[in-house]
């Protein structure tokens, strides 16, 4: 059985920005090692970002405590 991804949907009223967090999935992984690398240069020229396989773990061991937002 796949799992899908639960959304809940946040409208901020300050500045009329549309947030929806959603439980992170596989597919979300290279999505946020991409964010890392482009956010933490200097870190991740070193490694040290989260990997690949330490995400999927994360999904594997706590499926419902991991986030996206989109």
């Amino acid at each position: 059985m796949k799992k899908g991804r639960t959304t809940k949907v946040e409208y901020m009223k300050k500045n009329n920005t549309l947030i929806m967090i959603s439980n992170a999935l596989p597919e979300d992984i290279q999505k946020v090692v991409k964010l890392q690398e482009g956010s933490f240069r200097y870190l991740a020229r070193y490694g040290n970002v989260w990997h690949p396989q330490e995400l999927q773990s994360h999904l594997r061991l706590v499926p419902k405590d991991n986030f996206v937002l989109n």
